[in-house]
């Protein structure tokens, strides 16, 4: 593969690969993207795009998605409706290709497509709507089900799902679980549009029903349908609520659309056998109240499992050429994992968290900690920085994840609103599990936050030459079943990116145990020096909030200015004594700003730029002293840690 590296000058590779194309693929950049043009281009060479002679094959597929794109500007006038109009044309199911677009201008530039033999499976199913969809999903466009259920292979998946298929055993425990309802009336009432297929629907329909297959000698099938339907419509009037009462649960996403009264066509099928109704169509209409240990209350639906399953699958490094294979066992782990959730187990997923303020060097391909890594970002990673903009490192920590409670959301009526099944009056038993299953939240999500503020403060003490602040963009907990992201609250500034070398992911290694294993009398230290390096906007903030360090690591009473420097100066210069007056004389001067600032002066943020990071650095320094010698780190007095450093006990 050629390069402009490869010719003399920038006008000769532009005059080689003709002017046009270039014009066209600044073009579609804008459009798709590089990481999609990379994926259908199969471009693996390190080098973008721009940079590089297309082989013949590339050059005929820049064609014609470039034609596809001027085709749909001429149709669609509105930018959105374009963005998707380009998404569905090269992302959906193609008769004439028996594959998607994308699919086939990735394996015709040489993209290494495994042999997938479809063999009826659930598994082969999965395979191939990974593939196909794979281009859709590097858009990063969300209306994926525009474009899933049209696929046959999706319309046919319900099918293959059997009576013992695992993912319906949280269906059928939350059914089972139903107090004074049978699971058949459960469901009827529970209607909704489904997706199931017309072919689908005539050859539930022409089943025999329960009904008729029960009925007795002389009795009329059709009559005892008939009782079955009032039976059924009489559940659903007995679970109405009274004239006047909220329907609604306003902490619940409900269902936009629900379906109108129950048609004969549907009073039939509510008579079939239960099994037959969990294998079928039917399933799509089950949905289950969801505490997740991320602490949400989202919807399961069965029609959105497959989606779910495919939507989570990724790669921890995106290299277009092999990719497929990649998201294809990336599937299949997350069906595995999806089961087991299903049947109740407990499994250790990923909690994603997008880490804005650092980025891997080219010589770092990910850096491994205990239950903990970091790794690049890819096209495939869930991607809500907030303003657009890209997030360079991704943060992935192992998760234990567990359904805690799972029931059937009901319809009041066949024309109401669903709501989940919850009691008004909960028994003590209730009371007692919904407040265990809350603590369980809210110690999973603690946990959490704890571990990424201490791997942001490991980051910032392993920087040696410049500070290392970062922030937290997003957190997702990446269930198979479901995917929820925690957006944070509070705005923060926004570092440029800094590279973390080879040298600072060694020191990373040696630092992230010591700080997990920090005594928590250093926490408000620990986060007073994170806002200063990464979340303050001003250096007066800033000089503050490291100031404030000083004090809970050092500070002593009386003359605790006195104190905080003079432990410091000790601390960090030892017997260079050259170098302790300076800290000294820097630490007085510093908090000489402080106390100015905090009693309303204005100072000018140039005459503070120096000194607060020269404040933040001087912190960082004491932190790494005290976690490097056991018994100042243990101390949990900071007079005492003082005196110990002054005196010597």
């Amino acid at each position: 593969m050629k390069t402009y590296a490869d010719f003399a000058d920038w006008s000769e590779f532009r005059d080689a690969v003709g002017p046009g194309y270039v014009m066209a693929l600044h073009e579609l950049t804008v459009v798709v993207g590089s990481a999609f043009l990379d994926y259908v281009y199969a471009n693996d060479s390190g080098h973008g795009l721009r940079y590089v002679v297309p082989t013949p094959e590339q050059c005929s597929v820049l064609e014609e998605l470039y034609a596809l794109w001027k085709g749909i500007c001429q149709s669609a006038p509105e930018p959105d409706e374009r963005r998707l109009a380009i998404a569905r044309a090269v992302g959906e199911y193609v008769d004439d290709l028996k594959t998607s677009r994308a699919a086939e201008w990735h394996e015709r530039c040489g993209g290494r497509v495994p042999t997938t033999v479809d063999d009826g499976s659930v598994e082969a199913a999965f395979k191939i709507l990974a593939r196909d969809l794979l281009g859709f999903r590097i858009l990063g466009t969300t209306h994926i089900n525009l474009v899933l259920d049209m696929h046959p292979t999706r319309l046919a998946l319900n099918e293959r799902f059997g009576t013992h298929e695992p993912l319906l055993t949280i269906f059928e425990n939350a059914i089972a679980a139903e107090p004074e309802q049978s699971p058949l009336l459960t469901v009827v009432s529970e209607s909704s549009a489904t997706d199931a297929s017309n072919h689908e629907q005539s050859e539930l329909l022409a089943a025999p029903s329960a009904a008729e297959a029960n009925a007795q000698p002389g009795e009329d099938a059709e009559a005892k349908r008939g009782k079955s339907t009032e039976e059924v419509h009489e559940t659903a009037v007995v679970d109405a609520p009274e004239e006047g009462q909220n329907s609604t649960d306003p902490e619940v996403d409900i269902a936009s659309e629900r379906q109108e009264a129950p048609s004969s066509k549907d009073a039939r099928a509510a008579t079939l056998e239960p099994e037959r109704l969990a294998e079928r169509q039917n399933l799509t209409m089950l949905s289950t109240e969801q505490l997740w240990t991320d602490g949400s209350r989202s919807t399961l639906h069965f029609s959105e499992l497959p989606w779910a399953i495919l939507g989570n699958a990724g790669v921890t490094r995106f290299q277009p050429r092999d990719v497929v294979a990649a998201v294809q066992k990336s599937t299949l782990e997350n069906l595995a994992v999806a089961r087991r959730l299903s049947a109740g187990e407990t499994v250790t997923v990923p909690t994603v968290v997008g880490l804005r303020g650092l980025r891997l060097s080219d010589d770092v391909d990910s850096i491994q900690g205990d239950g903990i890594r970091l790794r690049r970002s890819t096209p495939l990673d869930f991607r809500d920085s907030g303003d657009g903009s890209q997030i360079p490192t991704i943060v992935e920590i192992d998760t234990e994840f567990e359904c805690l409670e799972n029931c059937v959301r009901k319809a009041a009526s066949p024309t109401a609103p669903a709501q989940f099944h919850q009691r008004a009056d909960p028994t003590k038993e209730e009371y007692k599990r919904r407040s265990m299953n809350e603590k369980k939240i809210r110690a999973h999500r603690d946990s959490l936050d704890r571990k990424m503020e201490r791997l942001r403060f490991a980051i910032l003490l392993s920087g040696s030459d410049e500070v290392l602040g970062s922030t937290t963009v997003f957190t997702t907990t990446v269930s198979p079943l479901s995917q929820s992201a925690r957006p944070l609250l509070n705005s923060a500034s926004y570092p440029e990116a800094r590279e973390l070398s080879t040298q600072v992911a060694d020191q990373l290694r040696d630092w992230l145990p010591k700080v997990t294993a920090m005594p928590t009398h250093l926490v408000l230290s620990m986060r007073r020096l994170l806002r200063a390096a990464s979340e303050r906007h001003t250096p007066d903030d800033q000089l503050v909030d490291a100031v404030v360090a000083w004090e809970g690591l050092l500070g002593g009473y009386p003359e605790i200015r006195f104190q905080t420097t003079g432990s410091m100066a000790v601390l960090l210069a030892g017997s260079d004594m050259e170098r302790r007056m300076k800290i000294w004389e820097d630490g007085g001067k510093i908090y000489g700003l402080r106390s100015k600032l905090v009693h309303g002066a204005n100072i000018a943020g140039g005459e503070l730029q120096a000194d607060s990071q020269l404040a933040l650095e001087l912190g960082i320094e004491v932190v790494q002293k005290i976690l490097s010698d056991p018994e100042l780190a243990a101390e949990p007095k900071s007079d005492k840690r003082c005196r110990r450093i002054l005196l010597g006990f």
